[in-house]
């Protein structure tokens, strides 16, 4: 995300391209890719506005997958030592 930041994509058109354009790329788009009724919820919810800032992908609050919340730390790719 930061290298299309670098290259001179807006921030709105990256979210765009993250979320309901790659949707409709692979004709998901009418199951994914934006919140609405019948949609599956898998979704970020984020401490920062992702439309103002790529960093906003940094601050990631909690994560939902089908509906349910996650445990942000299961998803971690570093693992604890027992």
């Amino acid at each position: 995300m930061d290298h299309w930041i670098a290259g001179g994509v807006p921030p709105d058109t990256l979210f765009r391209a993250l979320t309901i354009d790659n949707a409709r790329m692979f004709r998901l788009d009418d199951r994914i890719g934006t919140v609405e009724p019948g949609k599956v919820a898998n979704l970020l919810l984020l401490g920062a506005s992702p439309i103002e800032s790529v960093k906003a992908y940094d601050a990631i609050e909690r994560v939902f997958l089908h509906g349910r919340p996650l445990d942000r730390d299961a998803l971690s790719a570093r693992k604890a030592s027992p």
